[in-house]
């Protein structure tokens, strides 16, 4: 697999991930919670929508670097195991094939487990933000994990710790890109959303 489609496996993996179905429906919450205002005021024309951006990049940030972390983590990793490289590419592999099986049919209930933080206010500032982040990531969803799971295993592949970082950066962009124009155009961003959720099932399964 050439670089540059490894990091457009991961951009449309990250996309994916805020496609997914215990993604999608909650971004209006996350963008409620992470801009600092109510529902009803975020529909509004008169919202403060400078605020609401950049509390919005802190928070991509904030989870953008849980998983480049990650991403070094896996890649450095496997730097060092040198001969067994071959071992953990079809290792790697299968288990790839068995979390895309699950998150289409969903048979292996265990890996439904998943941490959820439940604030009763808004952060504060921007550091707030970039700390809610950072749990977002720490605390991911069964239906993030199984493809964020997949993308670090190709940057584990990969050997390389500088494009096995890259790659996580290319599905941190998939993924908070989407957030960052859903937050400045949330009036057009909602009904595609609405829309998007009767095709939620059908977008599980070309997921997987």
């Amino acid at each position: 697999m050439t670089t540059q489609v490894g990091f457009l496996i991961a951009f449309l993996a990250g996309l994916l991930s805020f496609l997914s179905p215990c993604v999608l429906p909650l971004i209006p919450s996350y963008l409620s919670l992470v801009g600092g205002v109510s529902f009803q005021d975020l529909r509004s024309p008169g919202v403060s929508r400078l605020r609401v951006f950049v509390r919005t990049l802190f928070f991509v940030f904030g989870f953008s670097l849980v998983f480049v972390a990650l991403g070094l983590l896996f890649s450095g990793t496997a730097g060092f195991l040198g001969g067994a490289a071959r071992i953990i590419d079809i290792a790697a592999g299968s288990l790839i094939i068995l979390l895309g099986l699950n998150f289409a049919f969903d048979f292996w209930k265990l890996l439904n487990v998943e941490k959820r933080f439940h604030l009763r206010r808004s952060p504060a500032g921007t550091a707030g933000s970039l700390l809610l982040g950072m749990a977002f990531a720490a605390g991911w969803t069964p239906c993030v994990g199984p493809i964020l799971a997949s993308i670090l295993f190709l940057a584990g592949t990969s050997g390389r710790i500088l494009q096995g970082s890259l790659l996580l950066v290319s599905y941190s962009a998939g993924l908070g890109l989407p957030f960052v124009l859903a937050g400045l155009f949330f009036s057009l961003f909602l009904p595609q959303a609405e829309k998007l959720k009767h095709h939620l099932n059908h977008i599980r399964i070309a997921s997987g």
